[in-house]
């Protein structure tokens, strides 16, 4: 109930505010000095406030001795021996409270809709002694904003039409960065236009940091940018501004050109277009033999294919620019070519599979012309050479292809010119299959004058080995067969097997057995 009374006292003296910084922990903060009053038995000493924030708020906060719209403040005052003590909130300017004012409680919430900008506030102590003595003290608050910049701008000193500009022209400042977490950031590109009479009128051209493109109807006037902070009921607590001059000329001219042209069947031609107005679209008219073959469109972009081309028709284009304000800028016309008779250049050829011993390639064609009545022949090759019998579209890889590189040629012979050939980029290195590996084992007595023999198995079908027998370790001379007869010189020492598996297209696999001890006698 104190706290309605208050709020209502100061609803007529003090209007809204906010800021927008993080919201820093809460901490007791002396604010300026306090008119104690001294006596050796009835005192008030330390009267403190302490601003906290509250979270709900987009503006809340302190910086030093100012709270602003959202900040819960809270008083406290020190009176030994006092029966009661009691507080009033003021505003600046105004008397003490008087003797009959009602308390107010130590804790006030700075509504956002009641506070000036930079409105200062006295707050009262009041303390009771059971004796009937009264002592008062007090301590000003300021309230207000957190000054600060929306943001700042890094733009160019001009603009033209037909050019776009970004929205990295925009810093947010801290403030604007602190509130955009939260949405309460307004971005709005405004765009000069002429209305009646000559005058100018603004036009939210753009929201949001977005770039934008300029249309030539804002020629000779103004780009307006403007960053505003808003708190959560639409305030606008502060906005930062620019105004960009927009040159009074036209947008730069579109260039266009047509590359040397042969003749083919079916051919598309394409016209090369530079410096395109940002934000506009290009339309396309083509001349064919000096007649309007396709009027400006932008359906078909820069391609043209005419019915009927032979060598020496003739081809010219245009194009204009069309921006979303309705301006069409003059069309810039290319050169004249006369179509001849093609060159023919080999389409290039890419190879399609796995390069993987049992894997199949296949040679794909890329784009490019190719005249009609041609003959196709392919060729296979294993590092560069020739493989026999290897002609066809696909390619099986063999163990033969294993480690290997392997590329295709491709070979065009048309009835009425050269043949031309390209030859695709060689594989990585053909991979090896993985051989199952099975078990080496010895078989027999570790004894001088005994036998050993080696046994291999459930090892990959097909699988050949090599063997060679070891002395603690090392390679035995001479000792490569299936079977070892133990010697003297094996006494006391642990003779193992290491068989090496190999089979065409599988990689290598060397294994060894567990080593025996031969006994000494």
């Amino acid at each position: 109930m104190r706290k309605a009374l208050a709020t209502l006292a100061l609803s007529g003296l003090l209007l809204s505010g906010f800021t927008v910084p993080p919201a820093p922990p809460a901490s007791a903060v002396p604010l300026g000095p306090s008119s104690e009053q001294v006596d050796t038995d009835h005192q008030i000493s330390n009267l403190t406030l302490r601003i906290a924030n509250d979270p709900r708020l987009l503006a809340i906060g302190y910086t030093n001795d100012i709270a602003h719209g959202g900040a819960t403040v809270t008083a406290n005052a020190t009176a030994p021996g006092a029966e009661r003590i009691e507080y009033f909130w003021v505003p600046a300017g105004h008397d003490a409270p008087t003797p009959d004012a009602l308390d107010m409680g130590a804790v006030m919430t700075l509504d956002s809709g009641l506070w000036f900008d930079r409105a200062p506030v006295t707050i009262w102590a009041r303390a009771t002694w059971p004796d009937g003595e009264i002592r008062e003290s007090s301590t000003r608050l300021d309230t207000g904003y957190v000054s600060g910049q929306a943001a700042t701008f890094k733009a160019p000193a001009s603009i033209r039409p037909g050019t776009m500009i970004s929205g990295d022209i925009i810093q947010l400042g801290p403030l604007a960065k602190a509130a955009a977490e939260q949405g309460h950031v307004s971005i709005v590109w405004r765009a000069q236009s002429k209305a009646n009479q000559g005058r100018l009128w603004n036009q939210a051209a753009k929201f949001g940091m977005g770039p934008l493109a300029i249309q030539p109807s804002w020629r000779g006037t103004s780009l307006i940018l403007q960053v505003s902070i808003e708190s959560p009921e639409g305030w606008n607590i502060e906005s930062s501004s620019i105004r960009i001059p927009i040159e009074d000329v036209d947008p730069a001219p579109v260039k266009v050109s047509l590359p040397p042209f042969a003749m083919g069947l079916h051919r598309s031609f394409g016209a090369k277009i530079t410096n395109l107005p940002a934000g506009s679209i290009q339309e396309v008219q083509w001349i064919h033999n000096g007649k309007i073959a396709r009027d400006f469109t932008a359906h078909f972009g820069p391609h043209f294919a005419p019915e009927t081309n032979l060598p020496g028709d003739t081809l010219q284009v245009k194009v204009r620019s069309v921006f979303p304000d309705g301006t069409i800028t003059a069309p810039a016309v290319s050169n004249k070519v006369v179509l001849s008779t093609p060159a023919f250049k080999a389409p290039p050829t890419t190879l399609v599979g796995s390069p993987l011993v049992g894997q199949k390639l296949t040679a794909v064609r890329g784009e490019g012309y190719v005249p009609p009545k041609v003959k196709v022949t392919r060729q296979w090759l294993r590092d560069g050479k020739a493989i026999p019998g290897a002609t066809g579209t696909t390619y099986k890889l063999g163990p033969a292809d294993g480690n290997k590189k392997i590329s295709v040629t491709t070979s065009y012979k048309p009835f009425d010119r050269a043949a031309v050939s390209s030859t695709s980029r060689a594989t990585a290195k053909v991979k090896l299959l993985l051989m199952r590996i099975g078990v080496v084992e010895t078989a027999g007595t570790a004894k001088p004058g005994r036998t050993l023999s080696a046994r291999t198995a459930h090892w990959q079908k097909g699988a050949a080995f090599e063997y060679q027998w070891l002395r603690a370790g090392k390679p035995i001379k001479g000792a490569t067969k299936p079977k070892y007869t133990v010697t003297k010189t094996d006494a006391g020492k642990r003779i193992a097997l290491r068989a090496t598996a190999t089979l065409p297209g599988y990689k290598t696999v060397v294994k060894s057995s567990h080593s025996k001890l031969v006994a000494k006698r």
